[in-house]
Order: structure tokens, then sequence, then C-alpha cells
């Protein structure tokens, strides 16, 4: 009888193991680490995509600045110089050789004959 109840008590642990193992391996289980661990990657997914978003929202802030400090130039600048012909401004595409222009700037102004 003592052989047959060690052989009862192996049979037990290993139905015992058994079950612990199905338990463990269970689909529950598997299905629920599989949530976690895809909950986990979305999260750093939306991190990442988030830190994105920010630097190429800054990016982009810092070549409107660029494009604006440009177009305030050119602005200010726009009337550094004029051409005047017969007291007029004068349009580049109208202006022939021979012509007589005058360059003016806020401080000096100059006659010039265009070749």
């Amino acid at each position: 009888t003592k052989l047959w109840e060690s052989k009862l008590e192996y049979c037990e642990n290993l139905l015992s193991n058994l079950h612990k193992f199905f338990k463990a391996k269970s689909l529950e289980t598997m299905i629920e680490a599989k949530e976690k661990q895809l909950a986990f990657l979305l999260k750093q997914a939306k991190i990442i995509i988030e830190s994105k978003i920010q630097k190429a929202e800054l990016e982009l802030q810092k070549l409107q600045n660029a494009f604006f400090q440009h177009e305030n130039f050119f602005k200010k600048s726009k009337n550094l110089i004029s051409i005047k012909k017969n007291g007029k401004i004068a349009n580049l595409e109208e202006l022939k050789s021979e012509d007589i222009i005058t360059l003016s700037s806020q401080t000096l102004q100059k006659e010039a004959k265009i070749l």
C-alpha cells in the first residue's frame, strides 16, 4: 500500500502542477498580458507622437518668425531707394538705354544715365 500511496501522491502532485501550468497559461491570462502590453505600447506611441508634433510645431513657428522678419525687412526697405524718370517712379521694364533717371534715398539724390 505504501507503493500505491506514493504513486497516488506522485499523480496528485503531477495533476496539481499541470493545473498550475494550465492556469498560468490560460487564455484569459494570455489576453490580459497582451492587453497590458498593447496599452503600454499605445502609451509609448502617444508620447512619441506628441513629442514629434511639439517639435514640428516649434520648427514651424521658427520658420514663420523667419518669414515675417524677411517680410518686414522688405517692407521697410521698399522705399529706401526709388528710381524716378521725369519726376515719376519708374518701372524698370520701361527704362531704355540713354534714359536719364533720378536715384533717391532718404538722404541723397543722384541723376544717372542708363547705358
